[in-house]
């Protein structure tokens, strides 16, 4: 009891330094919307606080777990509740995910834009580790409030970033990221046309080419442990190959592949920004620009496009006709549509290297794991086949990016087309389905 005395004393101060630094309006004490995490507050009347006023329907305590969180997510977004500040007394500690706290902060300090204190143990060395990821991956600036009491953290929380140097994510364009903190120099974002340009030199001339898509399950591998825990992690691996017990040493390794893989793409698709990001995909999308830019992953030249480009190209007949021009074309995917295209094309010389398809949209049982085994077997396969002239689309989530890079650094054009493979053989995997005409006939 007396740990929230100490948090409450220090609030006056904490509010004065979040309206001095961050210049928002003046914040007064019954502006602040108290949150718990423990039933130690509930007995407490509007008298017992020296530095906060809370009004009845602001007062929210949860017991321990994660059962209640999305409740307590839709009243605070949802309602009309009036309060510039959040306080979050022994909150993020008590829930079990951080999926779940991910989502809590990003809605209250991304969506509503409102400052948020925090107080916990700082004995919890657990919590510690944890809010400093969580923090990360929202890209929120975090500051450390000092208190009298030895086991006493109280940290001010914000996406409104003043002092180190460019802004949090959330409050940023796509240009002004890639060009103040990428150091890309031209950041326009390539048109399906534009793309078709580029892409049509690089086959003409027979040069090394790599295009890889950055979305959502790309940066909980290549951001652990940095910005994802092992248990985000895991979950893409068995979405992807419907493993549970791959190693950490296998997912720092290939978290370091697809670093790499970045750094080497000559073209890269990109989400777009989410302004509102509440929500577990807009988070995902926005942590690929904290790893962009951390990681230093792109360069002057990389060039940019959006993610979802590889549907457009589907639907060009401009594409059809290129792929008519390599002397080889290869196709890495679970989804075996090499005659399918072989007639579209009117071309014979088309390779496939199958692999497992991906777990959650199977058809058949994959009876040898994708990863590690096949993983490096389909490796040097790749190389094999390889070389001035032979073209590879492929299409095989996150380690399809690898396959992209030893294509090119072994000489060979490679565009990661992932998803277009099942719009191809009339697989509707993603959202509502694909544009009508995409399906090879």
């Amino acid at each position: 009891m007396a740990e929230l005395y100490e948090g409450i004393m220090n609030l006056e101060k904490c509010l004065s330094f979040i309206s001095s630094v961050y210049g928002s309006d003046c914040i007064s004490d019954n502006d602040v919307l108290l949150i718990s995490g423990t039933q130690e507050t509930s007995s407490f009347s509007d008298n017992d606080f020296s530095g906060i006023y809370i009004h009845e329907e602001n007062f929210l305590s949860l017991d321990k777990g994660d059962v209640n969180i999305k409740n307590l997510h839709n009243v605070i977004i949802k309602s009309n509740l009036s309060y510039k500040a959040i306080l979050l007394y022994k909150y993020i500690s008590v829930f079990k995910t951080e999926y779940l706290v991910r989502s809590f902060l990003g809605a209250i300090v991304g969506r509503k834009g409102s400052p948020c204190i925090i107080i916990e143990d700082s004995r919890n060395v657990s919590f510690i580790n944890r809010f400093r990821r969580l923090c990360r991956v929202l890209d929120l600036e975090s500051i450390c409030i000092p208190v009298e009491r030895d086991n006493i953290s109280m940290y001010v929380v914000n996406a409104r970033r003043k002092n180190i140097g460019f802004g949090a994510v959330i409050n940023e364009t796509r240009d002004d990221i890639l060009k103040n903190s990428c150091g890309v120099t031209n950041t326009k974002l390539y048109s399906p046309n534009d793309f078709m340009e580029l892409l049509s030199t690089q086959v003409h001339c027979e040069n090394p080419f790599s295009f890889i898509r950055f979305n959502h399950c790309e940066p909980r591998i290549s951001g652990f442990p940095y910005l994802f825990s092992i248990e985000d992690a895991i979950e893409t691996t068995e979405l992807q190959w419907g493993q549970k017990d791959v190693s950490i040493h296998d997912i720092a390794k290939i978290s370091s592949q697809l670093l790499n893989c970045v750094r080497n793409a000559d073209m890269m698709g990109i989400p777009d920004i989410q302004h509102n990001a509440g929500d577990k995909l807009s988070i995902l999308s926005n942590s690929c620009y904290v790893l962009f830019r951390d990681f230093r992953l792109f360069s002057e030249s990389t060039k940019i496009t959006n993610v979802n480009i590889h549907i457009k190209l589907g639907m060009m007949a401009d594409f059809y006709e290129l792929l008519k021009v390599p002397k080889k074309l290869v196709l890495v995917s679970g989804r075996d549509v090499s005659r399918k295209l072989q007639d579209k094309l009117n071309r014979s010389n088309i390779k496939q290297i199958t692999i497992p398809q991906e777990f959650r949209h199977r058809e058949t049982e994959n009876t040898i794991p994708h990863f590690p085994h096949l993983f490096r077997h389909i490796s040097e396969e790749i190389r094999k086949k390889a070389g001035k002239g032979t073209m590879f689309l492929v299409g095989a989530g996150i380690l399809g990016k690898i396959y992209c890079d030893i294509a090119r650094n072994n000489g060979s054009i490679a565009l990661d087309i992932g998803s277009l493979f099942d719009a191809w053989d009339g697989k509707a995997t993603r959202g509502r389905g694909f544009p009508d005409g995409i399906s090879l006939k």
